[in-house]
């Protein structure tokens, strides 16, 4: 298997952690609130955001899971993040920090545009880090249980199961046709236009192969009895340790949206 493609699989949940003894449903819940309280921070307010970091590592140890690999995993949205944010300096009005000429148009990074795109990046981070968390403590199947708990709907839990599920399929395949093509280019790098059209062949294949192997998945999970429906063995029980931890993040969270009210306004 080419070194670039890891396979991708479901991370382990730390069994002996804070986050997996409780209901799934609250570790969704809270998460799901972590990330709208974050998302309505004001821009610019670093030491909110710096509060907020502190949570998801407090989290983090208390859960028994390995902080650096966590930070790494959830650098992914960083390159969206900016991309997307990249815009925002030279489309909001403030004081400008520099200028660029493209194409004849005078472009201006403004510092207010600076703040909002650092602010929106440092804001997804924290967002995917508290996804990451959720997902490495309490493992994929409870966080599908506790939806399905929640009543989300059906065809939804589904998509994102088998996506998840299937996830690694997709890359390996994609390892092994990239492994194919070079073995067969004999190493020569070629032109950029060749390059691009084995490219485009490989998109277009892989997309085939999954359609194809998504129709044999189907029908081998009706031979076995499939319904529409994926039945869980797992039982989901509401403890007294679930309110305590529900009462203490909402009024964890709660201090920092009103400090952050009162402090940037």
């Amino acid at each position: 298997m080419n070194g670039r493609f890891s396979r991708i699989t479901a991370a382990q949940p730390a069994e002996s952690g804070v986050l997996h003894s409780l209901d799934p449903r609250l570790t969704l819940l809270a998460t799901l609130l972590y990330i709208v309280v974050v998302s309505s921070l004001p821009h610019g307010a670093w030491a909110m955001y710096g509060l907020a970091a502190a949570l998801i590592l407090g989290t983090i140890v208390f859960s028994g899971l390995s902080a650096p690999r966590l930070l790494l995993r959830a650098l992914v949205v960083l390159p969206i993040a900016a991309l997307a944010a990249v815009s925002v300096i030279f489309s909001r009005e403030g004081s400008e920090l520099f200028s660029l000429r493209i194409l004849g148009h005078r472009l201006a990074a403004t510092r207010e545009g600076a703040v909002f795109a650092l602010s929106l990046t440092v804001k997804a981070y924290l967002s995917v880090l508290m996804s990451s968390t959720l997902i490495a403590s309490s493992g994929f199947n409870r966080v599908i249980d506790a939806m399905r708990a929640l009543h989300v709907p059906d065809l939804l839990t589904q998509t994102i199961a088998f996506a998840y599920r299937y996830l690694h399929v997709l890359v390996n395949e994609a390892g092994r046709m990239l492994t194919a093509r070079e073995s067969r280019s004999a190493g020569s790098g070629g032109t950029l236009w060749w390059r691009a059209r084995v490219l485009g062949s490989m998109i277009g294949t892989l997309f085939i192969r999954s359609l194809s192997r998504s129709e044999r998945v189907y029908f081998a999970m009706q031979a076995r009895g499939f319904c529409g429906e994926i039945v869980s063995l797992s039982e989901i029980r509401w403890a007294r340790r679930d309110t305590a931890a529900a009462l203490l993040w909402f009024l964890l969270l709660a201090a920092v949206s009103v400090c952050s009210r009162l402090i940037y306004g």
